[in-house]
């Protein structure tokens, strides 16, 4: 009878021992797993911000190339065409002198020109 007194309170601490390191092994599977999902939900924050920042500079891209398209479309209006002023309708001659814009490709008179962009 001692004998199995013996052999139960030893498997007892087996199993008590057994118990305790599954429960520590619990505890560091869960704190693992709390952590990966810190670490998931901060990338997922951070992949968010990212196609936002994608889809902002593809949109900025897609207003460059519309304004070089537009650029490069521009075409001079020639001197022999222009008799007046693109602004103000002042008729050019000796006296009031054709100024060409570089920005909008019309062509001015002195006073409307003034050599600052529009």
């Amino acid at each position: 009878m001692e004998k199995e007194r013996c052999s139960t309170i030893n498997e007892r601490n087996v199993y008590e021992t057994s118990k305790q390191q599954l429960l520590h092994e619990l505890e560091e599977k869960t704190n693992d797993l709390n952590q990966a999902r810190l670490d998931f939900n901060e990338m997922k924050r951070r992949l968010v911000k990212a196609i936002k920042e994608k889809a902002e500079l593809w949109n900025e891209k897609h207003d460059y190339e519309i304004k070089l398209v537009e650029e490069q479309t521009k075409v001079w209006i020639p001197d022999e065409e222009v008799l007046d002023c693109s602004k103000c309708g002042t008729v050019f001659g000796w006296t009031v002198r054709k100024h060409h814009c570089r920005m909008c490709y019309k062509i001015y008179c002195y006073y409307c020109s003034n050599n600052f962009l529009p």
